[in-house]
C-alpha cells in the first residue's frame, strides 16, 4: 500500500487499501435518454455544472461515452488529482462528466461523508502528488489504480458516522454564515443603489434624470472624475534586473488584489532603485484602484489601497481628490457601477480600459457632508460583512484542525445514540 500511516493505528481502527473502501463506477447513459447536466470537478468548488464553472459548455457534441455521476458519487480528473481536484457530488440531480474523469462510490463498509472528509483532508495532497506521474508538472496523471493504492485507516462504521456528523455540523454553521454574507451583500447593494439614486432619506424633494447616470437628486452636481482627482496607471520594473527586486522594501501590488476590495497587503516588494530607475509608480494609501485589464470579471473592479504602494501597469490609481470629492465615495460609486465602468472599455484594444477613459467617467457629486453620510452608512454594513467573513474563516480553520484530529484518531468522536 502507498502512503502507509506514519502514526500508530488507533485502537479498533484498521488500515486498508483505499481500493477496498471504494467501488469504481463507469456507468454511461443509455441511447435515447435525455442528456443530463454536464459537470466538472474543481479543487475549490467541487462537483459543479460545467457552464457555471467556465461560463460556457466545453463538452463534446457527442456525449455517448461520458460517465454518469449520481448524487453522492465521487469524481476526480486524473490529470488534476495532484492539485486536489477530487470531490463528492452534493448535487441533487445526476449529471455527466468527461470520459477522462474517474467516478466511484463508497463501499458498503465505508461512510461516504467520512470518505469525503478524508479525501479532502490537506494531508492527502502530498499523497496525490506522489502517485501522480508525468513529465509535465501540470499534467501529472493518477489513474484509479494509482488512487486505489493509497492506504486509509478506517474506524468502525459507527465512529465514521460520528466523525462525519461532527464535521457536517461545522459545515452547516459555515453554510449559514455564507447565507448571512450573501444576504448582507445584497442588502448593501440595494442600500447603495438607493443612496446613489435617491440621496439620503428625507434630504431631497426633487430628482432629475441624467443620461448615462439615471435618476439623481436635483440638487446634486454631475462631475467628470478627471476634473476632481488624479488618475494614473502604474508599471512593472524590468524583471531581468535583480537590483529592482532583490531585497525590496517598497510594496508592489498586482491586479489580482482588486478582488480583496480593501487591499491590506502587497503581492511582493521592489527596491528603491526599482522606483527611482525602473519607472515604478508609487501611489498613496487611500487611493482607489481600478483594474483596466484582467481575466474574467477583474476588468472594471475597484478596490481601496490601505498603504502606500507601487502598482502594476494594469491598474489605474485614483488619488489626490479635490475638496469636493471623497475617495471613499468614489470607491462606493465605482463598485456600484462596475458594469458601466467595465463596458467603457469595449471597442478599444482588447476591450481594455485606460486612464483617459477613466478620467472621462461622469459621476454624481453630492455635497461633501452627504458623501460622508453615505460612506458612513455603507461602512456600517461593510463592518457586518467583514465580521461574518471573519466568522467564516474561523469556522474553516476550526474544521481543518478538527478534521485532522478526528480523521487520525488523535481525538475520538463520541458515538451517536440510536
Amino acid at each position: 500500500m502507498a502512503g502507509r500511516a506514519s502514526t500508530p493505528v488507533p485502537d479498533g481502527w484498521r488500515e486498508i487499501r483505499l481500493g477496498d473502501a471504494i467501488v469504481p463506477t463507469g456507468v454511461r447513459r443509455r441511447p435515447g435518454e435525455v442528456e443530463p447536466e454536464i459537470l466538472s470537478c474543481s479543487k475549490d468548488y467541487g462537483v459543479i455544472p460545467q457552464n457555471q464553472l467556465f461560463g460556457k459548455r466545453l463538452a463534446s457534441a457527442d456525449t455517448s461515452r461520458y460517465k454518469l455521476v449520481y448524487p453522492g458519487d465521487f469524481v476526480y480528473d486524473p490529470n488534476l488529482l495532484w492539485s486536489g481536484a477530487i470531490a463528492r457530488s452534493s448535487l441533487t440531480i445526476a449529471g455527466l462528466v468527461s470520459p477522462v474523469y474517474e467516478v466511484f462510490k463508497a463501499a458498503e463498509a465505508t461512510d461516504a461523508r467520512f470518505l469525503a472528509a478524508w479525501l479532502k483532508s490537506p494531508a492527502r495532497l502530498s499523497e496525490y502528488q506522489r502517485v501522480s506521474v508525468g513529465t509535465n508538472v501540470r499534467r501529472r496523471r493518477a489513474s484509479i489504480e494509482d488512487l486505489a493504492s493509497l492506504s486509509i485507516v478506517l474506524p468502525p462504521l459507527p465512529e465514521q458516522r460520528a466523525i462525519a456528523a461532527v464535521l457536517d455540523s461545522i459545515d452547516e454553521a459555515k453554510d449559514r454564515t455564507e447565507e448571512v454574507i450573501a444576504a448582507t451583500e445584497r442588502l448593501r447593494d440595494a442600500i447603495l443603489h438607493n443612496l446613489l439614486t435617491g440621496g439620503l432619506p428625507g434630504h431631497h424633494t426633487a430628482w432629475r434624470d441624467v443620461p448615462g447616470l439615471g435618476t439623481i437628486p436635483a440638487s446634486w452636481e454631475v462631475a467628470r472624475l478627471g476634473d476632481h482627482a488624479t488618475v494614473k496607471n502604474g508599471t512593472t520594473p524590468s524583471r531581468s534586473k535583480a537590483t529592482y527586486w532583490q531585497d525590496g522594501t517598497v510594496p508592489f501590488v498586482k491586479t489580482g488584489r482588486v478582488n480583496d476590495v480593501w487591499i491590506r497587503e502587497p503581492d511582493e516588494f521592489i527596491t528603491k532603485q526599482g522606483v527611482d530607475s525602473g519607472g515604478a509608480v508609487v501611489v498613496p494609501a487611500g487611493s482607489v484602484l481600478i483594474a483596466m485589464i484582467g481575466q474574467g470579471k477583474t476588468r472594471g473592479m475597484a478596490a481601496s489601497l490601505l498603504f502606500d504602494a507601487a502598482i502594476n501597469q494594469n491598474f489605474a490609481a485614483i488619488y489626490g481628490a479635490s475638496n469636493q470629492l471623497l475617495l471613499e465615495f468614489v470607491l462606493a460609486w465605482a463598485r456600484s457601477n462596475y458594469s458601466h465602468i467595465r463596458n467603457a472599455g469595449q471597442g478599444t484594444n482588447q476591450d481594455a480600459l485606460n486612464c483617459q477613459l477613466i478620467e472621462g467617467l461622469r459621476l454624481p457629486l453630492p455635497p461633501l457632508d452627504e458623501q460622508r453620510a453615505i460612506v458612513a452608512t455603507l461602512d456600517s454594513v461593510d463592518a457586518a460583512i467583514e465580521g461574518a467573513r471573519a466568522e467564516r474563516a474561523a469556522l474553516q480553520s476550526s474544521k481543518a484542525s478538527t478534521a485532522d484530529a478526528l480523521l487520525t484518531g488523535r481525538v475520538r468522536a463520541p458515538l451517536l445514540k440510536g
